[in-house]
């Protein structure tokens, strides 16, 4: 028995299944990865375009002529300050994203103009006060006003780690200040862990399709080699009136064909050998 199993093993059947299982899950997983790049690539498109919209609304959602007025230079009440922190948090919260915020350069530093921050962060006095220094530690905001370029990435700072936007907008008098706004990178990191979960089971599945084609590729095509190995050993056995049915006309049509012809040569000669036997006698 465990012979049979291991020739069974060794069979022609069992190495070209291998070999196809091979090439399936090789094709799974690069289906699988092209499908998370799409994925991701598709997520983080989605995600900028929130933040992008949400950065351009701050104008929108602060009171009228605040912009004007910081961008100026003009005092704000630390009162009329924090309310707007609340709004725009509010606001943050609607639209899903983390921050919401307003820099410009000022006194030769990036400081804040507006800011967004929960109830619990402003009571505990967690958020960019007006006129604030702000830096992040790749200066990506900096950049942004230098070079008045909109900026999509990662940013750090001493609030945590973000994917963020910074818009940059022309300002009267020459220059740029930030619209900006975070997404927290843990919740994207989170999406992308479940686009990976998502491409890990599309993977499975494909792979288990094609093992089960290949396993019906693999039985269609060595049958015949089978069919052949049975007649052979029947043979071997002395049963000559085997023949091997000819319905292809390849290498193994030409290889039944010859077992054929073998097997009724040595099928006359056995009759013959039997009617000189009988003649003798």
């Amino acid at each position: 028995m465990r012979t049979k199993l291991i020739n069974q093993f060794r069979g022609a059947r069992t190495k070209v299944l291998l070999v196809l299982l091979l090439l399936n899950l090789l094709i799974s997983m690069a289906l699988s990865a092209a499908l998370y790049l799409f994925l991701n690539t598709a997520l983080i498109a989605e995600l900028d375009g929130r933040l992008l919209t949400a950065a351009r609304a701050i104008p929108f959602v602060l009171p009228e002529q605040y912009l004007d007025r910081a961008l100026s230079g003009r005092s704000i009440p630390s009162a009329d300050y924090e309310r707007n922190v609340l709004q725009l948090n509010r606001y943050a919260e609607q639209v899903g994203v983390r921050y919401l915020y307003v820099l410009a350069m000022e006194q030769g530093q990036v400081r804040y103009l507006a800011d967004s921050a929960s109830p619990a962060e402003v009571k505990g006095g967690r958020y960019g006060h007006y006129l604030q220094p702000y830096a992040d530690q790749e200066l990506r905001f900096k950049a942004a006003l230098d070079s008045g370029k909109t900026y999509f990435g990662e940013v750090r700072d001493e609030y945590g780690v973000f994917r963020s936007t910074a818009m940059a907008v022309p300002r009267s008098g020459g220059g740029f200040y930030v619209l900006g706004a975070d997404l927290s990178m843990q919740s994207v990191l989170q999406q992308q862990a479940q686009l990976k979960i998502q491409a890990a089971l599309c993977c499975l599945i494909l792979f288990l399709i094609g093992a089960g084609v290949a396993w019906v590729l693999a039985t269609k095509m060595t049958a015949p080699l089978r069919r052949f190995s049975l007649a052979v050993r029947r043979f071997a056995a002395g049963e000559f009136d085997v023949r091997m049915p000819i319905h292809r006309h390849d290498e193994l049509g030409s290889l039944a064909s010859a077992f054929n012809a073998m097997g009724d040569a040595i099928s006359a000669r056995e009759h013959l050998l039997r009617q000189l036997a009988f003649s003798d006698r």
